[in-house]
């Protein structure tokens, strides 16, 4: 009982602390996930997204520019265990795929047209 409660309070301290040393700036560098997403919201016009569409990709493009951090184990030392900390992002593959299942079809064929040069 008392090992399963330092194991809980060492995953809390563990996800409360920073995972690098190095400082983490205010605004972070959208990703290419992020900017894949805003590239859909600049063209709203053109691909006469609705309210709800625009609200829609508004969520995915911040959830994909975030870093998440999970705690993907415990790392066997000596007389304790450490969590690993695992940091993952939205790929691009996977945020264009759910910012398309928010299009009708049309939208998706153009929408399709324009990040086409993303990757290029």
């Amino acid at each position: 009982m008392r090992t399963r409660f330092l194991i809980v309070a060492a995953l809390a301290i563990a996800v409360a602390m920073p995972v690098s040393a190095t400082p983490v700036s205010p605004s972070p560098k959208p990703s290419t996930a992020a900017q894949a997403i805003e590239r859909l919201l600049t063209n709203r016009d053109a691909l006469k997204l609705t309210t709800d569409q625009v609200t829609g990709l508004t969520q995915l493009a911040t959830r994909a520019a975030r870093e998440r951090v999970r705690v993907a184990g415990l790392d066997r030392v000596p007389g304790k265990s450490v969590p690993r900390a695992v940091r993952e992002r939205t790929s691009v593959t996977e945020a264009v795929r759910q910012a398309l299942a928010l299009l009708s079809t049309g939208q998706r064929n153009k929408a399709v047209e324009l990040l086409k040069g993303l990757h290029a």
